[in-house]
């Protein structure tokens, strides 16, 4: 019996010394604890997928955004992850930092004294009894008004806002305003003696319009005196009805702004530079009468597109929705591809139209609605093109300048417009840090007499231009002036050749 009592106990030693048999244990024990496991997980995170290597479950995978937003749901928490929150204060510092930037740095331009213009019969104009900035006097109140809103506030203790502060301060010739209050009447009436530094300032004589009487005697309305700046109130972002695009970047700021803050607006604020441009094309041609058709119009835009995919070329036009501009605004859509940034895209053709702000179509609708937001609209460039009317702007260009000299539903103005977009330009091309070392090129597309004016402008500033022969008016003209202007040996300027 010992010895059969021995032989059992040695057999199960034999038994549990078999590697064989430790294997089986190991794998079934570990099988088991593993279905446990996957058990387990499937009643918590349907979703979650157990892998197996060398026999050891992996730890459990994070969750991904979706199955933690539905997570927190379920237990009644924000289903806003830090990280979206600190997105979120990031963009409102953002927001307040190009607010003021704005807001500071550029101005925008009213007429405050409305003097009638006497307009011949013989021309008809769509507006009532326009001023000589081209506004209506429902349109602008007048400089007596504006004097006089302020006196009644200083009568009821009211602090003035900073636009008439600003105002007051930057008047551009120096003034003396004689006021006098008839408080009898319970009237005021203010006259103004006027003390003129600037001779070239611009004089015209007509009826007068005051607060006692509309009558009025005859007075000057002066163009420095007339018109004041105040802080810009309309930028954002505009979206065009029916476009599929990304909306376009616009600002409206005064002609004589500072170009060194309009480059840091470009690079900064609206970061045109990503992809960064090896040239720039300023397309200049016709707006209301242009004719372009067939394989003219076709080889012009394969033309133009292709050289602005190869350089990354910034396009600058008027950026209307007429003329030349619509068609350079066609070749961009045709042409526009989007890169990404970081988690951004954005497009890699970019046009700018500089654009006077007195003759767009809608810009009233432009006009911030709360001096703490940017402002976005809807914009519908598909209006028909009166003469003498505002005209809108091209759905294709992707940034706009909003130039603003004071004057309304005229294309140039007092001349304002022309000088930014030659100082805007040369900031362009100069050399940096002054500019932004971007090598610029003119394109001459037909046009009339002011193409002409600009092509010489262009070239006293050293930059080159294209003319396309054939495109018709002022691009054949110069183009024929080219081809038959010779030397004068003795005199050293260009004469056209006789016969």
């Amino acid at each position: 019996m010992m010895y059969g009592k021995a032989s059992s106990e040695a057999l199960q030693n034999d038994e549990d010394d078999d590697p064989w048999k430790r294997d089986v244990d190991a794998e079934t024990e570990s099988l088991s604890s593993h279905k446990s496991r996957v058990s387990f997980g499937d009643s918590v995170y349907a979703s979650t997928i157990w892998s197996m290597e060398n026999e050891q479950v992996k730890k459990v995978p994070k969750l991904n955004d979706q199955q933690w937003v539905m997570q927190r749901k379920k237990i009644g928490l924000s289903r806003k992850v830090k990280k979206t929150q600190q997105d979120k204060q990031e963009h409102e510092r953002n927001k307040s930092k190009f607010i003021s930037f704005m807001e500071s740095n550029f101005k925008r331009k009213e007429c405050v004294q409305y003097v009638h213009q006497d307009i011949p019969g013989n021309i008809k104009i769509p507006r009532f009894k326009p001023c000589f900035c081209g506004a209506t006097e429902v349109e602008h109140k007048t400089r007596a008004n504006y004097k006089r809103e302020q006196m009644e506030r200083q009568f009821n203790n009211q602090v003035p806002t900073i636009e008439e502060e600003e105002s007051d301060r930057e008047s551009i010739n120096s003034q003396t305003e004689l006021i006098t209050t008839n408080n009898q009447n319970k009237k005021q009436e203010i006259t103004f003696k006027v003390n003129v530094q600037n001779p070239s300032n611009k004089t015209v004589k007509s009826t007068s319009y005051n607060t006692a009487n509309s009558d009025g005697n005859n007075e000057s309305w002066k163009e420095g005196l007339a018109i004041r700046e105040f802080p810009t109130n309309a930028f954002g972002e505009i979206e065009f009805d029916g476009s599929l695009s990304l909306g376009s970047k616009y600002v409206r700021i005064s002609d004589n702004a500072d170009m060194s803050r309009v480059k840091e607006l470009l690079t900064d604020h609206w970061e045109m530079l990503n992809p960064r441009p090896r040239l720039a094309l300023s397309i200049i041609g016709g707006a209301k009468n242009f004719k372009l058709d067939g394989r003219k119009r076709e080889t012009f835009k394969s033309g133009l597109i292709a050289a602005a995919r190869a350089t990354n070329a910034w396009l600058l036009t008027a950026g209307t929705n007429t003329g030349v501009m619509k068609l350079a605004g066609e070749a961009v859509k045709e042409g526009q591809y989007l890169i990404s940034e970081g988690e951004k895209m954005q497009r890699g053709l970019k046009a700018i139209g500089l654009c006077p702000w007195g003759y767009i179509h809608g810009n009233k609708d432009m006009i911030n609605k709360s001096s703490d937001e940017i402002n976005k609209i809807q914009y519908n460039s598909n209006v028909e093109t009166k003469r003498k009317e505002p005209i809108p702007l091209n759905p294709n260009h992707t940034h706009f300048i909003l130039i603003d000299d004071g004057y309304r539903y005229t294309f140039f103005g007092s001349g304002g417009i022309t000088k930014f977009v030659g100082n805007f330009e040369k900031m362009i091309s100069s050399p940096q840090p002054a500019g932004l070392g971007i090598p610029l090129v003119a394109i001459i597309v037909e046009g009339g007499t002011d193409a002409i004016f600009e092509a010489k402008d262009h070239l006293a500033n050293g930059q080159p231009c294209v003319v396309i022969d054939g495109s018709g008016r002022a691009a054949d003209i110069i183009a024929y002036a080219h081809r038959h202007a010779i030397k004068a040996t003795n005199e050293g300027v260009y004469k056209l050749k006789q016969g």
